[in-house]
């Protein structure tokens, strides 16, 4: 219903196109089923058969010449040969600026969606899915308007029109026509429900072979480095063999469709020539008629010969379609809710749990951390020290009480929280850009000497210098042509360019090597006084600098400082004589 819904608004003030376009199928069609209708005209008047058409008899009534009256005929036909070419024409033009506009709306409606999305709908789905493969889902739905849809209305038309005349000259020709197309059509669904089937794994195993060869692609140094060429060829080959096995049986059931339809385009002009011979000998129909008969019969039956190929795209329209759909039913986040000004920044947990899917991840917290705190978290890996954040900024549900300056964050516009505070992931997004327009991203008419200012600050400036095109580099998909610490002290340089009131780092420091991370650490916790800063990270012997220590063990959340959780926290002080190397003989 929702995507429905989508592709009526996407069809907004799209109707006049729509009217046009049926108008001007209508009258082409029309025109193209009266040329057979003049030509049979024209021969019988001068064979000396009366053919009685009122609309050409006054044109030729006072006409006595043969010649001149072959001239007006064959002017006749040019005349209707170039209304069928205007009308084709106008229909394609409105036909293509209704499939412009409405691709274009729908793409920028889905683009919408995606960026509306929650955080847990890209959790559970891979980006892949959602923004890869949207654009080629809208592509193909698009196509079958563009194409079947059209195909549809031309076949409609037609039939109508081509059983009106054939209905005015022997219900004969109609049953016969009629019959070897409903036999086609009959073939043409048995073939798409043979190859339904493995066309969907072909379209599978396309796809595979080209995740595979991308995987590849992007790990090529992985694979050389442990000589993993011929594992990597053999499973590709066996991708390609699966594709080969689909496409032998999709070629067999081709050559079955293809041969029944020629048998049956074979078989139509002999029965009409039957039926014909009958007619004419009871002298219910002339030659010429006939005439018009064999093309008619040619229309329709090449028509319906390409009926398979409908299906197919048909077949890839509710693949596509349903895609669109799961796509259009994900969950979006609330902007209705009105913004919220906040008095102070305190953030507060009061038996909070944390839940994904059915299971817990964090429970019953409680914790309050108060504006321009400094504040640590430690823990082991999986143990939610990320989600803890990300539930803050509203990714994830959560049952219980978490407020940020009094106010209840599931009550808050997700996007108001969001400017208040700014968490900083460990994989946080290098888009394939300058430098400078990485840094710049939040606003992009940040002063330079400010950005260069900040740079220094994050011990970034002097790496930049040493690249050829300084800020103007562009460093790659993924930041690939800078290091990871590189990378990481961009990434602080441009979260600062627009500083919130709570700036979280989750384990943002941890590809940075120790000396600049110490300089950078200590600027940051003596200096940026006007925020509270939150650091998630493993390197507990940092713990000691901050004002607030949050240790979260077995789903459990311990608070307190540094020298009260190394005295009362058994296991807390067994990860920091590790990190400290001062394991004692004692320790199991």
């Amino acid at each position: 219903m929702k995507l429905f819904k989508l592709l009526m608004k996407c069809l907004k003030n799209k109707l006049i196109y729509v009217i046009l376009f049926f108008f001007f199928s209508i009258i082409g069609m029309y025109f193209i089923t009266y040329l057979p209708i003049i030509i049979s005209y024209g021969i019988n008047n001068i064979i000396g058969n009366t053919d009685n058409i009122y609309i050409l008899d006054l044109i030729t009534k006072n006409i006595n010449d043969i010649k001149l009256y072959l001239i007006i005929i064959c002017l006749i036909l040019l005349c209707v040969q170039g209304l069928i070419c205007l009308f084709n024409y106008l229909k394609s033009r409105v036909k293509d600026k209704f499939i412009q506009e409405f691709q274009y709306n729908l793409k920028h409606e889905i683009f919408y969606h995606i960026q509306e999305l929650t955080y847990t709908a890209f959790y559970n789905n891979s980006v892949a899915d959602l923004v890869q493969k949207a654009s080629t889902d809208i592509n193909k739905l698009v196509n079958f308007i563009d194409k079947q849809l059209i195909f549809f209305v031309d076949l409609f038309l037609l039939i109508v029109f081509v059983g009106f005349r054939l209905l005015g000259i022997h219900y004969y020709f109609l049953i016969l026509i009629f019959g070897i197309s409903i036999m086609i059509v009959s073939r043409s669904i048995w073939y798409f429900k043979k190859c339904s089937p493995f066309l969907n794994k072909m379209i599978d195993v396309s796809n595979e072979m080209y995740e595979n060869l991308e995987d590849n692609y992007r790990n090529i140094n992985f694979v050389k480095l442990n000589n993993l060429e011929e594992k990597s060829i053999s499973e590709f080959n066996n991708i390609v063999e699966k594709n080969k096995k689909y496409t032998r049986l999709k070629y067999l059931y081709d050559d079955k469709y293809y041969a029944f339809v020629m048998c049956m385009s074979m078989l139509n002009k002999p029965f009409i020539f039957a039926i014909g011979a009958i007619l004419l000998a009871q002298n219910q129909i002339t030659l010429p008629i006939m005439l018009a008969v064999l093309d008619y019969s040619s229309k329709i039956i090449e028509e319906f010969s390409e009926f398979h190929h409908v299906l197919e795209e048909f077949n890839d329209f509710i693949i596509a379609y349903k895609r669109i759909n799961k796509l259009v039913n994900l969950t979006m986040e609330d902007n209705k809710i009105e913004n919220i000004t906040l008095d102070n920044y305190n953030i507060k947990f009061q038996n909070a749990t944390i839940k994904l899917g059915n299971k817990n991840i964090l429970e019953n917290i409680n914790l309050e951390i108060k504006e321009n705190e400094k504040v640590f978290i430690v823990g082991k890996t999986g143990s939610g020290k990320t989600i803890l954040f990300k539930t803050l900024i509203g990714f994830y549900d959560y049952t219980g009480s978490i407020t940020i300056g009094g106010k209840e964050i599931r009550d808050m516009n997700r996007k108001n929280i969001r400017e208040y505070i700014c968490l900083i992931l460990q994989d946080s997004y290098i888009y394939n850009k300058t430098i400078r327009d990485n840094i710049k991203i939040l606003d992009q008419y940040f002063p330079d000497n400010l950005m260069i200012n900040l740079s220094k600050k994050f011990m970034l400036h002097d790496d930049i210098e040493d690249l050829k095109e300084g800020y103007n580099t562009v460093i790659g998909n993924t930041g690939i042509k800078l290091s990871k610490g590189q990378n990481q002290r961009l990434i602080l340089t441009r979260s600062f360019v627009k500083p919130k009131n709570v700036m979280i780092f989750d384990d943002s420091f941890s590809a940075i090597d120790n000396k600049n991370k110490k300089i950078i650490l200590k600027d940051l916790l003596d200096k940026q006084t006007n925020c509270t800063k939150i650091i998630v990270s493993y390197d507990i012997a940092l713990a000691p600098e901050f004002d607030k220590v949050i240790y979260i063990d077995n789903k459990n959340i311990i608070t307190s400082n540094h020298e009260t959780l190394l005295r009362d926290n058994s296991n807390y002080k067994k990860i920091y004589d590790i990190a400290m190397d001062k394991v004692g003989d004692n320790y199991e």
